[in-house]
């Protein structure tokens, strides 16, 4: 609050527009819903297209078609899917076995799962991998080398003074490494890092819409037949969303499987799916889940990582009616325009005799809030960002109840 005064007195839009800024810069570093999204960030030259198969992509409908209206399509190019090692190796035993492979529920639970990235630990995460690690993928090593390799200490790893203070970094052979090479060890830990989150994610944490995300559903029969793959059910994790299509003078509303795609990070100001005010990083697939990088290459499983602090959305943006992706939408993408007034409807009176209430003008009307006292009156444009702390603020209250109501639930 002592900030905010202070931004009012010396201008709240600009504090406003700073603080989304320095937001949004933390939010892409901590949560992820791009697989590719760390390579990018780390520099890397080879990163990977999004894996999307041909059923998402006509689940989705994003083609690149064209609409009822005329209008064009979301476009995602097809990628390959991730393979587990454990499944190449089985295709492989098969083949050397003259065999039948087992696929579906036979592999699920026929087949060892030694060498999943679920089930592995990655070479690169070694504290002894420093000097020997390449630009290819980092092979996860066996259990049985792990125990044969003799254990080093921190001074076989370290140079260190005599405090205890580190002066350098040691290769295997003993020698002190170069400023090149502790670059080039970097680059190398880059690269195995970003493929290992990659492909961590893409088996973690891609949807695919089952009887759990509509089980709060009264009507079971026909939430069961939305789960057919032509179909799109209301999932209870916002897997789908809302598409208006203008057909002559009526506007037609169309559910479509999958997120909408954001090809810039900004602050949401529409609240349609209970969004405003948090961090909506890039999304490049429409069925990618929201994780943490060190949590998918630690825990490598599926962990759900939200980033759940507010920032203040402008008026001024929000009317211009920006696109989830950041940009300014066409004038035939835009809201509907607002319905003609209709009539009040007609209330039974409860008791004999109505009596009206004599209405006292106001003399003056404050454009400041009660809750932000002792600022005085704001411009229109602070007026609008303040209304967008109040939100914030509101959000960030509801968070805080419910992450304080299951904290002390058992699991």
């Amino acid at each position: 609050m002592a900030w905010l005064r202070a931004a009012a007195a010396g201008g709240l839009r600009a504090a406003a527009i700073e603080l989304r800024t320095a937001l949004l810069s933390t939010a892409v570093t901590v949560q992820y819903e791009a697989a590719n999204e760390p390579a990018r960030q780390l520099g890397r030259p080879d990163v990977a297209a999004e894996p999307f198969t041909a059923r998402q992509q006509r689940q989705s409908r994003m083609h690149g078609g064209e609409e009822e209206d005329g209008s064009l399509r979301e476009e995602v190019a097809l990628g390959p899917p991730v393979e587990q090692p454990h499944l190449v190796q089985e295709r492989s035993r098969a083949a050397a076995e003259n065999r039948v492979l087992a696929v579906g529920a036979a592999a699920y639970r026929g087949v060892p799962l030694t060498g999943a990235f679920q089930s592995t630990f990655p070479s690169y995460r070694h504290r002894t991998s420093f000097g020997l690690l390449s630009g290819a993928p980092q092979p996860a090593v066996p259990t049985e080398q792990l125990d044969a390799e003799p254990p080093r200490r921190g001074t076989d790893l370290f140079a260190l003074s005599e405090d205890g203070a580190i002066e350098g970094v040691l290769k295997p052979d003993g020698s002190p490494a170069s400023v090149e090479e502790i670059n080039a060890d970097a680059d190398a830990w880059a690269a195995a890092f970003s493929h290992d989150f990659f492909c961590n994610i893409c088996s973690n944490h891609e949807h695919d819409c089952t009887e759990t995300c509509v089980k709060y559903v009264k009507k079971k029969l026909e939430t069961k037949e939305s789960l057919h793959s032509n179909r799109t059910p209301s999932c209870r994790f916002w897997f789908f969303r809302i598409k208006q299509l203008r057909l002559g003078a009526r506007i037609k509303r169309a559910r479509r499987r999958g997120k909408p795609l954001v090809r810039t990070p900004f602050i949401d100001f529409s609240d349609d799916r209970n969004q405003r005010c948090r961090c909506q990083v890039r999304r490049d697939q429409p069925f990618r889940s929201a994780s943490n990088d060190v949590c998918q290459v630690t825990d490598r499983c599926n962990v759900d990582f939200q980033f759940l602090m507010c920032a203040p959305d402008e008026a001024a943006d929000a009317a211009e009616a920006l696109q989830p992706g950041g940009a300014a939408q066409s004038a035939q993408d835009a809201a509907p325009a607002p319905a003609a007034a209709q009539p009040a409807k007609r209330r039974r009176l409860t008791k004999k005799t109505a009596t009206k209430k004599a209405v006292v003008p106001r003399k003056h009307i404050s454009s400041g809030k009660k809750w932000l006292y002792g600022c005085g009156s704001l411009q229109a444009e602070d007026a609008a960002v303040v209304e967008s702390f109040q939100a914030a603020f509101q959000k960030a209250f509801s968070m805080d109840f419910y992450i304080t109501k299951y904290q002390g639930k058992m699991m």
